[in-house]
């Protein structure tokens, strides 16, 4: 619509003001003349939609509308939050059936979203959808009004879009003092458990939780990529990472702690994981994997820092793994002589065979020998500090003292086998038979102090060597192809 205006006294044919919508604008170095108004719909903006940005009025109805209309795009488009907002939501923000390609999903310019619905619904849900992206936005919630969980993703029933790629950037979480029991949850949908996979998050926080700041849910939820991010779970918190059960994950940097249970707690694992360049402090534990499972699970730990305080776990396992798998490379486990904790590693896998291998480590403790469950199958250059001076010293060889006992391993076990303790009877170490690998070696030590009128018998009736006074020991070694131990060395301490 057009009006007869004047413009410093000259008569023409000018817009109307009330219709400046409809003017046709040609953008400087493009061809085609668009409206205003069209201009203006390429962007979606939750403004536009009625969101009250104050946080005083509810406005999930407002951002599911604008949601539908990014959505029902010939392109999915972004949506803008407004910013510094706070918007108040009672009801769960979903996505469903879309595939971004980097573009859908929030662009939150600082904008805080405030939970007030039900303990039961996470805030955003993603239904199948994938390569989506999310950024620069907060969740809070509190105690008075908790959140299951701030974002859930799932594969629906009958899915067109398989749940895949999403990428989440500076996004934060504050659960108060435990109002979130979930962080990110990676949840088996009705759609059954197929991909909820490959996600990749950077400069995420979540803090004040309870159950998880991330909980990987079912088995084919893996390979998620955690780039700076952290975790803190403030006493309330349980787990920074929860696996349970499969699925897989790669972390790298960041920091976390605070957790009762441990910083990455892991169930029946099978996709490769690795954790590196992490540093923690106020946990139980750094990793916790307790199934004792022969399945191989390829996790690797590297270059991590775990400060040991009062509320590392009771038996001082910084690490609890039960599978064959691990590798451990130059972490430092500090503090723990200083308040008298028992530092440890424990590995127990099923069966007792598979690999662990452990390069460069650090331990601050009162045990000398850290590794402490089967012996690593590769030990080089660790260190231990027993005295609370931050230089360690290398490791000796592993070694159990057997007491005043017969002695046989269930699988293999410490490389070195003591008695240090009178003895009262004849004793007898019988070799590992289930287990044992070709160049497995054991030293057996009678100790000057297991003084005695009696014999220490290597092998039955001492088939292997007879070590018949203190202060004596001997080596053996498996042979693989006569599949049977070898006396190989003996002598005097």
């Amino acid at each position: 619509m057009t009006s007869t205006y004047y413009n410093n006294g000259t008569p023409g044919v000018w817009p109307n003001p009330a219709d400046a919508s409809a003017v046709d604008v040609t953008a400087t170095g493009s061809v085609t003349a668009r409206t205003m108004a069209d201009r203006a719909a390429d962007v979606i903006r939750v403004a536009d939609f009625g969101a009250d940005p104050t946080g005083a009025t509810d406005a999930s109805t407002a951002i599911r509308a604008a949601i539908t209309a990014a959505s029902s795009a010939n392109v999915v488009q972004p949506i803008h939050l407004q910013r510094g907002a706070t918007y108040k939501i009672g009801s769960t923000l979903l996505f469903s059936e879309l595939s971004g390609r980097t573009a859908g999903g929030f662009i939150g310019n600082g904008a805080t979203f405030v939970w007030s619905g039900d303990a039961v619904s996470p805030l955003i849900m993603l239904s199948n959808v994938r390569d989506c992206r999310f950024r620069d936005f907060n969740i809070e919630c509190t105690t008075g009004a908790p959140l299951m969980a701030g974002v859930q993703s799932e594969r629906a029933p009958a899915a067109v879009v398989a749940p895949t790629g999403n990428r989440w950037d500076n996004i934060t979480m504050n659960g108060g003092n435990g109002g979130l029991d979930k962080g990110w949850r990676f949840a088996l949908g009705s759609g059954g458990d197929y991909n909820n996979d490959e996600n990749t998050f950077h400069n995420c926080m979540v803090q004040n939780y309870v159950t998880a700041a991330w909980s990987i849910e079912h088995a084919q939820s893996r390979g998620h990529r955690m780039f700076g991010c952290g975790f803190g779970g403030n006493t309330t918190g349980r787990r920074g990472v929860r696996s349970n059960p499969n699925g897989g994950f790669l972390w790298f940097g960041g920091e976390g702690g605070g957790n009762s249970v441990a910083d990455f707690d892991l169930t029946d694992v099978i996709s490769p994981c690795l954790i590196e360049g992490f540093t923690s402090e106020n946990s139980a534990r750094l990793l916790n994997a307790p199934s004792t499972s022969s399945v191989t699970f390829l996790l690797t730990l590297q270059n991590c820092r775990f400060a040991v305080t009062s509320s590392v776990a009771a038996d001082g396992k910084v690490v609890n793994f039960g599978f064959p798998g691990l590798t451990m490379i130059n972490n430092r486990f500090e503090d723990g002589s200083v308040i008298g904790k028992a530092v440890q590693v424990y590995w127990n896998p099923g069966g007792g065979v598979g690999t662990f291998t452990a390069i460069g480590n650090f331990f601050s403790g009162t045990l000398a020998q850290p590794f402490t469950g089967v012996v690593p199958t590769t030990m080089i250059g660790n260190m231990v500090d027993l005295a609370g001076t931050g230089s360690g010293i290398p490791m000796t060889l592993m070694s159990a003292d057997r007491g005043n006992a017969d002695y046989t391993p269930g699988s293999r076990n410490y490389p070195v086998q003591r008695w240090a303790t009178a003895l009262t009877a004849n004793r007898t170490f019988t070799p590992p038979t289930y287990g044992p690998a070709g160049g497995d070696r054991i030293r057996i030590i009678r100790e000057a102090s297991a003084t005695g009128a009696f014999s220490l018998f290597v092998g039955a009736a001492g088939a292997l060597k007879t070590l018949a006074t203190a202060g004596t020991w001997c080596d053996i070694e498996y042979d693989a192809a006569a599949a049977a131990w070898r006396l190989t060395a003996s002598g005097t301490l």
